[in-house]
């Protein structure tokens, strides 16, 4: 039976993290990480490890950020007897490599003032020169021909050759001066470093196997961390010929652990494990008079408290056969989803993003042309289609694409398995819209005109010049939506007057129409031609009132 107790042995804080001070010291377990389930807003990871046998060990350096409650040890062959946690503070610059880095500075010290003697030599060499040449010959020959002028022009050329050979050797004392103050002060830097005591905290893991000596065992420690989050992003590629749509599925993960995952398995769950298994319960809930003669300060009773963060289960992770193509495995979870990454990942530790890709998947369309000629007489395009793939599509930003062209970006919703989905694909310059308005007429009705009207009228005119997503005869479908006014005062009548041609029957449009009063028809505009809607409709009102838009 595993139980858990306190180890007698624990890493020395201020031993080199892989040094054994004595002899019962836990020996170091070295470990690397084998997979990684991310959530909403924490990561499982599991390192995997081999025991030589029965013993004390320690897992060193894991992130600050571990949860210890959600620690695990699986051991193969061997009985896990105790496991513990414990936090480290580790300094940025250890003492042995601060008193080496204070050698270094001493030796770099007196190197820098040797170089400065050179330095100082060169230059007087140099100004030496200098002055020979401004001072020049005493007396100047009395001809060009004379052995005194020959004398004189080798006098000066050996001056001028000195002069520049010194300017060489004070410009190179110079530069050595100056890289061997850099290396000076990037060793000082380091040095403050390790003097001002910065670091920071790490968790070790210490642990205690049994079993026949001499017997080695795999091992499987699995921790939560918190300081990871991953989301989905989606690219919406539309072909030109509006047949399908390209889905390209990926996830941004950031995690800042401060561990690496480096060629890891890599799993994205939309369970959320810091919630909990447990719903939290609700007590009883008690009422009672205020009475002024009892004194202030009773405390007041609670609807009841969630429940802390279930610990992971300690498990090896389901056995799934490898993905036989690139795309992301779906692992259907208890209420969770869980996408197996098909390739092994390398995540680093840091504030930016990771992009990975989850699948890639083409998606059958239907182009639709939409109009609302009272707010726009543009005419836009949108495809719809069903997630035909095997991800459900989960809230999160899509970058859409129609052809070679970005459109702009949009937000998906959650789309499930099979369920229609639209996606807007900016406007279509190839079917033209004009409204006009026909009528705008006052009258009486009824007896002795206790009650008057108001008539409105609209021609919409619409043509095709090369629309795309057209239908198999050339004829580009606009699904136009007009809005009956509607009336929160039974004393207002409002009822259509006329809809040439008649409104559409469809099933998907009822509903708006019903609640919202939108008028919609599916209007077929063939290539080069015309076609015209032509609706209105009357207001009828008692005679001393008026209407309020």
């Amino acid at each position: 039976m595993t139980f858990y107790f306190v180890l007698a042995a624990l890493v020395s804080l201020t031993a080199p993290p892989a040094t054994l001070d004595r002899a019962d010291d836990p020996a170091v377990l070295p470990s690397a990480i084998e997979s990684v389930t991310v959530y909403p807003t924490s990561a499982l990871v599991t390192r995997t490890s081999r025991a030589p046998g029965p013993g004390e060990y320690v897992f060193l350096g894991l992130p600050e950020g571990l949860d210890p409650e959600t620690v695990r040890l699986r051991a193969e062959g061997l009985e896990v007897m105790g496991i513990e946690t414990h936090a480290r503070f580790v300094r940025a610059v250890p003492s042995e490599r601060l008193a080496e880095l204070k050698a270094q500075e001493a030796a770099l010290l007196a190197g820098l003032e040797s170089l400065k003697a050179n330095q100082r030599a060169a230059e007087s060499h140099a100004a030496f020169y200098a002055e020979l040449l401004a001072a020049g010959p005493q007396t100047e020959p009395t001809s060009a021909e004379s052995p005194s002028a020959t004398l004189w022009e080798q006098g000066a050329a050996f001056l001028v050759e000195g002069y520049t050979a010194a300017l060489g050797t004070k410009r190179e004392a110079v530069e050595k001066v100056f890289a061997k103050g850099e290396e000076l002060k990037t060793l000082r830097a380091e040095i403050a470093t390790g003097d001002g005591g910065q670091g920071h905290t790490v968790q070790d893991v210490s642990v205690s196997l049994d079993g026949p000596r001499g017997r080695a065992g795999a091992l499987e420690l699995s921790y939560l961390v918190g300081g990871v989050s991953w989301a989905p992003t989606y690219d919406l590629r539309a072909d030109q010929r509006l047949a399908s749509v390209e889905l390209v599925y990926r996830a941004d993960v950031r995690q800042a652990t401060g561990e690496d995952w480096s060629d890891v398995e890599l799993l994205l769950s939309t369970a959320n494990p810091e919630v909990g298994a447990m719903a939290p319960p609700l007590g009883a809930l008690w009422l009672s008079l205020w009475d002024p003669e009892v004194r202030r300060g009773r405390s007041s009773s609670s609807w009841g408290l969630a429940s802390k963060a279930a610990p992971v289960e300690s498990q090896a992770a389901p056995a799934s056969p490898e993905p036989t193509d690139s795309f992301a495995t779906v692992l259907q979870g208890a209420g969770s989803l869980r996408y197996r990454v098909a390739r092994r990942e390398s995540i680093p530790s840091r504030t930016d993003s990771s992009r990975v890709l989850v699948g890639r998947a083409n998606l059958d369309v239907e182009a639709e042309h939409r109009c609302v000629p009272a707010l726009d007489t543009n005419v836009w395009l949108r495809a719809r289609t069903t997630n035909t793939s095997p991800w459900v599509m989960l809230d999160g930003p899509a970058a859409v694409y129609f052809g070679g062209d970005f459109v702009g970006r949009t937000q998906l919703g959650l789309v499930r398995l099979g369920e229609r989905f639209g996606l807007d694909l900016g406007m279509d310059p190839g079917v033209t819209v004009e409204r006009v308005e026909l009528e705008r007429t006052s009258g009486s009705a009824g007896f002795f005109g206790s009650r008057k009207t108001e008539t409105q009228a609209y021609r919409l005119v619409f043509e095709a010049h090369g629309a795309v997503g057209t239908l198999p005869n050339g004829a580009v479908r606009v699904f136009v939506q007009e809005v009956l006014p509607r009336s929160n005062d039974e004393r207002l009548k409002v009822e259509l007057d006329h809809a040439v041609p008649p409104l559409s029957k469809a099933e998907r449009w009822q509903k708006t129409r019903d609640d919202e009063g939108v008028l919609t028809w599916e209007l077929d505009v063939a290539m080069g031609a015309e076609r015209t809607i032509e609706w209105g409709f009357e207001l009828t009102l008692p005679e001393d009132l008026e209407v309020v838009r």
